[in-house]
């Protein structure tokens, strides 16, 4: 499954704690989400929620994909709109049944308790890409490492609904171009980010499995 977190932009102590698609018990690709919430105490403690059914699903079911969440933290595109404390969760790539490489993208928007309102699609991966990192700053969605020929990285820009794009979910023409070549290619990799830093640790070469991570600054 692809999992992420959000924080409520009403309540800054409650997070939301989401997994999307993967696969149940007898290998059938999912396309619907769980959501957990998540409340921080005043000493730190948190207490989390079972989890709960989404309340919609995504158009493809699929697993070995990536989530990104854009808000206003990390988006002008948004904290300029009329509606700075929007949240966007995009949902995609991976495979499907069959084993099919999936590349839609679909968006959700962040709604009451957690719950995304119905999944917007836009525009898909620039290539078959699986089991890849992801990152999201300064209005990019990031993709770092997988399985797609040569990529290693690559990073699609926010639509700000001028000229050719549409109002958001929609990313620019020519989404999730390259970025060049990793020093150590990965896949399955964890992925994370603190302030200005992505890191990729761990996941496997095609080979073997590694041990080591690498950091890129945005």
């Amino acid at each position: 499954a692809a999992v992420t977190v959000v924080r409520n932009p009403s309540q800054q102590n409650q997070w939301y704690l989401y997994a999307f698609g993967g696969r149940n018990q007898t290998g059938a690709y999912l396309d619907s989400y769980e959501v957990a919430t998540v409340n921080i105490a005043a000493d730190g403690s948190q207490t989390v929620s079972d989890f709960a059914a989404g309340s919609d699903t995504l158009a493809v079911p699929r697993a070995d994909h990536g989530a990104w969440v854009m808000s206003r933290s990390n988006s002008n595109v948004i904290a300029a709109s009329g509606s700075p404390d929007d949240v966007w969760i995009y949902v995609g790539g991976g495979r499907t049944t069959g084993g099919a490489t999936n590349k839609n993208l679909e968006a959700g928007e962040l709604g009451a308790n957690g719950l995304l309102g119905a999944f917007v699609a836009t525009d898909p991966l620039n290539g078959e890409l699986v089991g890849f990192g992801t990152g999201a700053s300064n209005d990019q969605l990031y993709t770092f490492g997988g399985v797609a020929g040569s990529s290693d990285g690559t990073s699609a820009s926010l639509c700000n609904g001028a000229g050719s794009c549409n109002p958001l979910p929609d990313l620019r023409p020519g989404a999730f171009n390259a970025l060049g070549a990793a020093t150590t290619r990965r896949m399955y990799a964890g992925s994370t980010q603190e302030t200005a830093f992505f890191f990729v640790a761990g996941g496997h070469d095609g080979t073997n499995t590694i041990n080591t991570a690498q950091r890129a600054v945005q």
